[in-house]
């Protein structure tokens, strides 16, 4: 399946097109005959979701299309010439884990999604977390994702019915952008990347596929909160400890250097040694500077904590 990523690129260099399966990469952030650019990733949140795309679909071609700039803001402009250019390639997929407001181009993108969509193009977007939808995700050509965090992460929600019809795991990924450079993708950025890859590995008949795959069959929208394959999970210390190694990107060793284990096989507690460690790890991984003085009580809260820490004391 070919998958258009609508993005900040994909690939921090040429080199990286191979394993990313980029066949082609155009900048439209930049003026100009768009075909001679190349659209390579600045910031790292596109190669990220290509990556979670290629990892649930192996064999997919990846179509980068630069719409974000190195800090992920982007012209609505350019997003509708994107999609205007996608209307001549011949495109399996198209994701956009992105989102707007601005009501300028809002008409014109949605006209144009529609001529998409009747081509056979599937088109998926993030819903992000707002209280007023942004789209194109409400489009009704177009497959809304939203995120939570799911009992299994394979699982996903799907309603047609819905305004956004989808909710599929947000569990962050820590994902290597480039050589020493690393970003933890989640909320519905990896949700909706997470379910284009999921799509990839269908040829046909996608939206029976949805309905079957589906943990949820023939239940509404507004049940979803209610069910009890969907809830945010309250972790405890031993718990919390196994989410943080699996998303410490260093060898087996030091992970189970990390692990305490009882003779019954369960973990322990953590202690003062144990968070240091983590700490450690932490701060070589991700080149952090903390002051002087930082509670450990708080640290670790949760695996949501963890990105806001680390977003906090990077170098």
């Amino acid at each position: 399946m070919k998958v258009a990523i609508l993005d900040t690129g994909v690939g921090a260099r040429r080199e990286d097109f191979i394993s990313l399966h980029v066949r082609k990469s155009i900048d439209f952030t930049k003026s100009g005959n768009y075909d001679l650019e190349e659209g390579l990733d600045d910031n790292g949140h596109g190669t990220a979701c290509a990556k979670v795309i290629i990892k649930n679909a192996e064999k997919s071609d990846i179509y980068s299309l630069k719409v974000l700039d190195a800090n992920r803001c982007g012209n609505i402009a350019n997003l509708y010439r994107a999609l205007q250019y996608l209307l001549t390639q011949e495109v399996d997929i198209i994701n956009m884990s992105l989102a707007f407001f601005d009501s300028y181009y809002k008409e014109k993108i949605e006209i144009t999604c529609e001529k998409l969509a009747k081509q056979g193009k599937i088109i998926v977007a993030s819903v992000g977390r707002y209280e007023n939808r942004p789209y194109p995700a409400v489009f009704d050509s177009v497959l809304g994702v939203q995120g939570n965090e799911l009992d299994n992460v394979e699982e996903f929600i799907f309603d047609p019915d819905a305004e956004v019809q989808i909710t599929a795991d947000d569990t962050p990924v820590i994902v290597e952008w480039k050589r020493g450079k690393i970003i933890l993708l989640g909320g519905t950025s990896k949700a909706a990347a997470l379910m284009s890859g999921k799509i990839a590995k269908w040829e046909n008949n996608i939206m029976q596929r949805l309905k079957i795959a589906s943990v949820i069959h023939g239940e509404k929208s507004n049940n979803i909160d209610n069910c009890l394959c969907i809830r945010r999970k309250s972790l405890t210390e031993s718990e919390l400890l196994k989410e943080i190694i699996k998303l410490i990107p260093c060898d087996i060793k030091h992970k189970n250097g990390l692990c305490y284990e009882d003779m019954n096989g369960k973990f322990c507690d953590l202690g003062k040694n144990d968070y240091e460690r983590i700490l450690n790890l932490l701060i070589k991984q991700f080149e952090l500077q903390l002051p002087e003085y930082v509670p450990l009580g708080n640290i670790f809260d949760s695996i949501y904590t963890l990105e806001e820490f680390v977003e906090r004391y990077r170098l």
